[in-house]
């Protein structure tokens, strides 16, 4: 029997998905000086969980202020180096957690040319991450009603956030003093059954639970359904589902409890960085599976 669920905000029962994508299918988008994106995917109205998955383009051009988030980001540097402050750089390979409530930055390219992915999702706190459709009705709303005087600075994000919950969005309390860098990330050692693992960081009650995964030719990752969010980004290599082939910058987000497609890794193999989300701290993730 296919498991159902509630969607979010709603009485309609829908069925856990999944999603691919593959960077090649996704144009760049020019935002502003030193910034360019690709939007892969985002979660939808009703998800269960909120998220949005992203690869940016920066340069020495782009400069983003010191601030913090209602939500948890990992960010994984494709190329080039970014800096957050005095002393505190991102590298290739490298993997950051940047935890919700907690301030970082500024944010600069220390390199001609800096390519990083991001995932977005709910931190422990479990504040709502909207849905694209959400947003830009709560902006409509924000944008039809007369502008009221400003006490001081605000961010625009955290308005149209508050307009969606119906009070003022208040930031939980950082779990930590900063953001975190993962420096050696890449697999090690013997393959136990095609597949070897790094293990980075097993990080709150709900994760994310950050892992590099390294699989041999051939290799074939288990189907079945588990009952947590997860986000399996292609970091070098390849794998395939059926006939379509997922090279390096493709990714994929499993729902909770859906039938997953079978990974199959290809002629040169495949590195994915893995995160994993619990639905609640009462349904813990495990530590080693993949």
């Amino acid at each position: 029997m296919a498991v159902q669920v509630k969607a979010r905000g709603s009485d309609t029962i829908v069925a856990p998905r999944w999603i691919a994508y593959r960077s090649e299918d996704t144009p760049w988008k020019h935002l502003r000086a030193g910034l360019d994106l690709k939007q892969f995917t985002t979660s939808w109205r009703g998800s269960e969980l909120g998220f949005n998955i992203y690869l940016a383009k920066l340069s020495p051009e782009f400069k983003n202020p010191r601030h913090r988030h209602p939500f948890d980001q990992v960010r994984i540097n494709l190329s080039g180096t970014a800096s957050y402050g005095p002393n505190q750089l991102q590298r290739q390979g490298e993997v950051g957690w940047f935890p919700e409530g907690v301030l970082y930055g500024p944010t600069l390219a220390e390199t001609d040319e800096l390519i990083q992915l991001t995932v977005q999702f709910p931190g422990p706190a479990r504040i709502l991450y909207p849905s694209p459709e959400e947003q830009a009705e709560a902006t409509a709303e924000l944008n039809r009603r007369p502008h009221p005087p400003t006490t001081g600075p605000s961010d625009p994000y955290d308005t149209m956030l508050g307009e969606i919950l119906g009070r003022k969005l208040v930031y939980p309390k950082g779990r930590t003093d900063g953001h975190v860098i993962f420096r050696d990330t890449m697999p090690s050692g013997r393959f136990n059954q095609g597949a070897r693992i790094k293990h980075l960081g097993y990080m709150t009650e709900v994760g994310p639970n950050l892992k590099m995964v390294q699989l041999a030719s051939g290799t074939a990752t288990n189907a079945q359904p588990r009952p947590w969010f997860e986000f399996r980004t292609v970091v070098a290599g390849s794998v395939s589902v059926d006939d379509k082939t997922y090279p390096a910058l493709s990714g994929f987000y499993f729902d909770a409890d859906c039938k997953r497609p079978t990974l199959t890794a290809g002629a040169a193999g495949a590195v994915m960085l893995v995160i994993q989300i619990a639905r609640s701290a009462a349904q813990p993730l495990p530590f080693a599976d993949v």
